[in-house]
């Protein structure tokens, strides 16, 4: 009965050590695409324009922000699952 219980508790250990695996891989792709789209939006702000106050113009640096994230996202992705 021991031994059963020690199997037991050893899967366990092993599927929580996948769910945590998978939630750090998650938090880092997220972290990342966050990371770039805030440094993309800065650089793109920096630039000096004239029409810096308009809405389209920050509905433009909005959409480039959001489109750099995602592709730096995707690209860890592929990056972690071609790694493992």
């Amino acid at each position: 009965m021991q031994n059963l219980n020690n199997t037991i508790q050893g899967i366990i250990d092993l599927e929580q050590t996948k769910s945590d695996r998978t939630l750090n891989t998650t938090i880092a792709i997220a972290g990342v695409g966050l990371a770039t789209s805030q440094i993309a939006s800065a650089v793109i702000l920096a630039q000096p324009n004239d029409y810096q106050q308009h809405l389209r113009f920050r509905a433009e640096v909005f959409s480039w922000s959001v489109g750099i994230g995602i592709f730096f996202a995707v690209l860890i992705f592929i990056s972690l699952r071609f790694r493992r």
